[in-house]
């Protein structure tokens, strides 16, 4: 029956609440958060609350006590095993002493006083036969003084004072013939005041006042014919507060009183009972701000700082921000002013007493004389202060001075009323001061006359062109303009422009064939920019620019392909222009803001700090900051910093989702945002952050993902984690984590943490309180130190943080000591072997000096015959050196006394073949093939034995560079295409086009490449095959280097296995018919061998006879570093022949020669391809005839009488006149150092007998256009 009634008391309460006209027009400004034993509490019934120093939140319950850090609980209850566990599990009282350690009163189990550095609890219990132990075990009240002495209240036992360092109890109990003790022994509360003197409330045996001194209490008994004693049962009182006069304040059953301890006089204070049913008040608590909270049996009030008004919370079933429960109730408040507020039946309330930063206005569904919606559309404060609101049903004005409001709803029957819809979203003053209002499903457009509340109503009408021509009359956007017209933004019917006086619409619609046009009919937003520019927005077609006076439309819109630059999406919810003319569009992607004069866009979405990319309404502070509405929460913009700080229901919003119209910005600069559960208002400048800077705590340890506590095997704790501050890890201790929490506890999941392990962290780790841990895996042995950071939910931060040192020992093998044993031991072991080897070399030092004599002796002998050996070997040297000399004289006399005859012979060939001297028969021209081709054997022989020599004698030099590989291919085939054709052979080339360039002696193996080919193409028959084909190698465990492979392959004759054993011994040719059509000098194999094994490659040959064979030569792949394997090297083209606009004179030129043959040959050709010549048979002659005719170019040979030609050229280089006539060296001598002689001196070319004519005419011409 008691529990009905105490229902009916709470719902009864709720609904005097919810009517009163005292709170009729004021916003739930207390709101309460909820912790129950779902969050892990380990009971709902909280008997006592407090705080301890690091910060945490205890809680005592019926069956246990909880610690609580904000995300995470941890429960202790009494374990029969444990000795150092939780007494009893019925926690009455909790407090804190001086030092810091929790006191826990129990029911049952006396007395428990927890080490948080130990986790241990130490029982102070009653002994029946110990009179300095604890009067009760049953302790409903503890206290410290200022001495540090506790003071514990029991039921039944009476008072203890108890000195906590030494244990001593002295107790203070009821005597009924002692007037003097103590009133009662049910002690239920316990305060020191300012003087020192204690005041002892007792359960209904009254207040009593004791002397520390004296040990004697003064009673203040019940006298209800007494005005200023106490008149009423004294009751449950469990708490006293002391203001700054010294009045004592406490509950009594019947009421609020104060005492003055001076005159001892008892007042009852004003408060006004939540029911009449309430009978008892059993608390007090009043918090930093000065608001006076009292519990009762029945009920829980507040009233603030010097006000008289008591506002009595109840629970509301309907509303899950109010209290859970407001009988049998105890209050705390936290240092950072939090009001924690534990219930009898449903756990622990959690209230921020500090003003609300966003004043809530919403819908009562008890007393329809309040907001009658809860979902706001439309916002608009008139000229008068009065608030207008559309919401889903209608129209509301709310006079927020009286706290009326007024609803206006669309009436069938009353053709002044409202029009018929389902949303209002738009609301707009003209300067008359009537109110333009409309929205969707048939609304149309109204106008409220004010003066006299009625309504008339613009529809659509299809047969009058000047009617609204939304054929819905639905009507989304109203703005009224500097000139008094109405422009309207429908739903399909486009935008409309409303004359009031004639009472007319035009209409402005989408035309699909005009680019120029509106760009939809549905206009969603509507915006009008001082210079008179409308900026209309819709729902999928982006944003439009409208110049009223040219009637000109211009587009953007959303561009897939530009994402950065265009307008973050077609979807437009709101538009505007702040006090720099720039604008700001709110779309269902992001922010844009436009540039005005590029007409680009600038975005801003979630990933740069906005809580969503649905932006809903934009306004702008008095400070030029963008507050911004979204789906989720609000968000206030810095342009300037580009940073953005975000609010949400825990900040006092009214939900998360707003509406698109509901946003409006009175003249004083207060802002109002409606949505789904009412509307917000605020002044940006009177907004309160929280500068409370949490402390940051470590809550548990882990190792390999278990929870590691003291006393656990292993465990490397020695203290509880909270308080530990440095701690060792052995190595294979690799997988650690930590977690930690901030203890703010108003919205604790919007806390922020970055973390960092100094030491192997770069950056801090940034985290939200889902992820409240750090995971750290195989950190090398060293010591770090783990820091971390935190903020409240307002984002105020604790830069301090908390800061562990981590220690991780290294393994035996990596520590100093063993380090310095092998040091040690490998000094010893050194010190034994060197010991040892002077041991050795001693004795054999001796042996030594015994055989010294004997082999002086002997090496006296040895001397003399060396001295004579020495002699012989210089002798030797001498004479291998001289004929070495004479090879290489002989080498290079025969080279120029053969080639010179050669360069007749061949030159001439050429000569009459080109039927430059006559016509030739048939038979005459087959003779002279003859001729040449011999003439060419004889030549090959001479380069073959020229390039062998110097190879086998080590004078060779190889001149690398990187080549193309693509063109060292391309140009060695040009070689044998004429060949190749003559005998219908077909030519495959198989190279890879990305090949990168490799680095060798380019004229070397071109040379090798040819030489191969040339082969192939003797040995293959006609119609046969040849290919080339290049593949690079990777590098294995027998060769560390990468090689490219050049394949010859032919189908030619083959080669038998007798003949591949001496395939590469010079001047030795295989045994086949070919052989006796194309004879060799048996020196080109050979000579391949030895070039490609002086790059470090190797050749290797397959062949079958019939088949064919397969020539190969892997050289080392080094890549230039310059190599680009998309652009190939390219040959040179043929000279160029003078163009027409060059100067048709016919070149002059000289030739130095004293071969007549020679003279012949070259002059014949010369002047038969049309050039004039002059010829000179020395040096000398060369110098004086070049001085005296100034000849276009000067063809040298390089041995000739009186001055050889290299000292003609340097002569002819020091005449300033001749110094830049083109000189072409032509020379019997085919050695590189001939070469480079040659062009050193001054040469321009260099040819080496026997020229080739044609190639001497090409290189002419090219010198002659250069």
């Amino acid at each position: 029956m008691l529990k009905r009634i105490a229902v009916l008391i709470t719902t009864l309460g709720f609904v005097l609440n919810a009517v009163s006209p005292s709170f009729a027009h004021r916003p739930d400004d207390v709101k309460f958060n909820h912790l129950t034993q779902e969050d892990g509490l380990a009971g709902n019934r909280v008997r006592a609350i407090v705080q301890d120093n690091q910060g945490f939140m205890w809680f005592g319950h019926w069956d246990g006590l909880t610690r609580y850090d904000g995300g995470t609980t941890v429960i202790y209850k009494n374990d029969v095993d444990d000795p150092n566990s939780l007494s009893h599990n019925l926690v009455s009282t909790l407090t804190i002493d001086q030092q810091g350690f929790l006191w826990v009163g129990t029911l049952g189990g006396g007395l428990n006083r927890f080490d948080h550095t130990r986790q241990t609890f130490t029982h102070h219990r009653h002994a029946p036969d110990n009179a300095n132990s604890l009067s009760s075990d049953d302790i409903v009240s503890v206290y410290q003084d200022r001495a540090g002495t506790m003071w514990v209240g029991t039921w039944g036992g009476g008072l203890n004072r108890f000195n906590p360092d030494t244990g001593h109890v002295t107790r203070y109990q009821h005597d009924p013939n002692d007037p003097t003790s103590l009133s009662g022994d049910k002690v239920v509360g316990i305060y020191e005041d300012r003087e020192g003197q204690f005041w002892v409330s007792t359960f209904h045996s009254g207040l009593n006042r004791l002397d520390p001194a004296t040990g004697q209490f003064t009673r203040y008994p019940v006298d209800p014919k007494t005005e200023q004693s106490l008149n009423a049962d004294w009751g449950n009182n469990q708490n006293f507060y002391e203001d700054a006069s010294g009045l004592l304040w406490f509950t009594a059953k019947s009421g609020l009183y104060t005492l003055d301890p001076e005159t001892e006089r008892f007042t009852r204070q004003p408060y006004a009972a939540p029911t009449v049913l309430d009978p008892e008040l059993r608390g007090i608590l009043v918090d930093q701000t000065g608001t006076m909270w009292v519990n009762g049996r029945h009920g829980f009030a507040r009233r603030e700082p010097n006000q008289e008004q008591w506002t009595h919370l109840v629970n509301n079933p309907l509303d899950a921000s109010t209290i859970s429960a407001s009988d049998k109730i105890t209050t705390y408040q936290d240092r950072s002013g939090i009001i924690w507020v534990g219930s009898w039946c449903c756990g622990v309330n959690i209230f921020n007493p500090s003003p609300a930063k966003f004043t809530h206005y919403k819908h009562n569904p008890i007393n329809p004389k309040l907001l009658n919606h809860p979902s706001i559309q439309a916002i608009h404060e008139t000229s008068d202060g009065l608030l207008w609101l559309g919401t889903e049903s209608g129209l509301e004005k709310v006079d927020r001075q009286s706290g009326q409001f007024t609803h206006y709803l669309h009436e069938p029957t009353n053709p002044h009323s409202l029009g018929a819809g389902t949303e209002f979203l738009a609301i707009d003053e003209d300067a008359a001061g009537n109110l333009w209002v409309g929205g969707a499903g048939h609304t149309g457009l109204n106008r409220l006359d004010r003066t006299t509340g009625w309504f008339t109503t613009y529809r659509h009408d299809p047969e009058d062109v000047n009617s609204l021509s939304d054929p819905d009359d639905s009507v989304l956007s109203i703005q009224v303009d500097g000139d008094g017209s109405i422009w309207v933004g429908t739903r399909a019917g486009g935008l409309n422009h409303f004359d009031p006086i004639t009472e007319t619409f035009r209409a402005y619609r989408h035309d699909p064939d005009d680019a120029n046009s509106l760009s939809d009919n549905n206009v969603r937003v509507i915006h009008i920019s001082p210079s008179g520019i409308l900026w209309l927005g819709s729902w999928h077609k982006g944003l439009t620019r409208f110049d009223p006076q040219t009637e000109q439309f211009t587009r953007y819109q959303h561009n897939p392909n530009d994402l950065q630059n265009s307008l973050a999406s077609n979807t437009i919810y709101s538009i505007h222009e702040d006090a720099t003319g720039t604008l700001w569009i709110g779309t269902s992607a992001g922010l844009s803001r436009l540039e005005p004069t590029t007409g680009t866009f600038t975005n801003y979405r979630e990933k740069d700090g906005l809580p969503s990319g649905n932006i809903r309404g934009i306004l702008e502070d008095d400070q030029g900051y963008l507050w911004v509405s979204t789906n989720r929460g609000l968000s206030k913009f810095d342009p300037r910093g580009l940073t953005f700080r975000n609010y949400g229901i825990h900040d006092g919003l009214q939900g998360q989702e707003f509406a698109a119209s509901a946003h409006h910005k009175s003249p004083a600069g207060e802002m109002f945002f409606g949505g789904t559960a009412g509307f917000n208002t605020f002044y940006p400048n009177q907004l309160i952050e929280d500068s409370f800077a949490p402390p940051v705590v470590f809550t548990d340890f882990q190792l390999f993902n278990q929870s590691i506590s003291l006393g656990q095997q292993g465990s490397p704790l020695t203290q509880d984690i909270s308080v530990t501050n440095q701690i060792t890890l052995s190595h294979n201790q690799s997988v650690f984590s930590i977690a930690f929490a901030a203890l703010s506890y108003w919205f604790p999941e919007h806390n922020q943490y970055a973390y960092k392990m100094e030491g192997f962290d770069q950056d801090w780790t940034w985290v939200d309180s889902r992820r409240r841990f750090a995971t750290y895996t195989n950190l090398n042995p060293g010591t770090y130190t783990f820091r971390v950071k935190a903020s409240n939910s307002d984002g105020y931060w604790n830069e301090n943080g908390r800061a562990l040192q981590i220690t991780i020992t290294p393994p035996w093998w990596q520590t100093i000591w063993f380090r310095s044993l092998l040091v040690v031991s490998g000094l010893g072991l050194i010190t034994g072997i060197y010991r040892w080897r002077v041991q050795a070399i001693e004795s054999y030092n001796r042996q030594l000096a015994a055989q010294v004599t004997k082999r002086t002796y002997e090496l006296k002998i040895a001397k003399e015959q060396a001295e004579a050996g020495a002699y012989e070997l210089k002798v030797a040297k001498e004479q291998a050196e001289a004929a070495n000399e004479a090879k290489s004289t002989f080498l290079a006399n025969m080279s120029h006394e053969l080639r010179t005859p050669l360069n007749a012979i061949l030159g001439m060939t050429e000569v009459l073949q080109e039927k430059v001297v006559g016509q030739i028969n048939g038979q005459q021209l087959q003779a002279l093939q003859t001729i040449e081709r011999s003439g060419s054997h004889l030549l090959e022989l001479i380069n073959d034995i020229l390039n062998l020599a110097k190879v086998e004698s080590g004078l060779i030099e190889l001149e690398y560079a990187p080549v193309a590989v693509t063109y060292l291919c391309k140009s060695s085939l040009a070689f044998i295409e004429e060949q190749s054709l003559k005998k219908s052979i077909q030519l495959h080339q198989k190279v890879p086009s990305n090949l990168p360039d490799i680095v060798v002696d380019e004229r070397r193996i071109r040379q090798v490449l040819i030489n191969l080919l040339n082969n192939a193409v003797k040995f293959t028959l006609a119609g046969g095959h040849i290919t080339l084909e290049v593949e690079p190698l990777p590098s294995d465990e027998n060769r560390n280097q990468k090689y490219l492979r050049f394949t010859v392959t032919d189908t030619g004759i083959g080669i038998t296995p007798d003949n591949l054993k001496k395939l590469f011994q010079p001047f030795v040719q295989i045994e086949s018919n070919l052989n006796r059509q194309y004879e060799g000098t048996g020196l080109g194999l050979a000579l391949v061998k030895r070039i490609v094994e002086l790059h470090g490659g190797q050749v290797a040959v397959t062949s079958e006879v019939g088949v064919g064979s397969c020539f190969a030569i892997e050289l080392p792949y080094i890549i230039s570093e310059l190599s680009d394997p998309s652009s190939q090297i390219v040959p040179e083209s043929s000279p160029a022949t003078p163009e027409s606009g060059q100067s048709t004179a016919v070149p002059l030129i000289l030739l130095a020669e004293d071969n007549e043959a020679n003279i012949l040959t070259f002059s014949s050709y010369l002047r038969a391809k049309g050039y004039r010549l002059q010829v000179a048979k020395s040096g000398q002659a060369t110098i004086t005839l070049a001085q005296a005719e100034l000849p276009n170019i000067i063809l040298m040979d390089i041995h000739m009488p009186d001055m050889n030609g290299l000292t003609a050229i340097q002569h002819i280089r020091q005449l300033p006149a001749l110094a830049e006539i083109p000189i072409i060296a032509l020379t019997a001598l085919a050695m590189t150092e001939d070469r480079k002689r040659c062009l050193e001196a001054g040469a321009n070319l260099y040819l080496s007998k026997p020229v080739k004519l044609k190639q001497l005419v090409l290189s002419i011409q090219k010198l002659l256009t250069q």
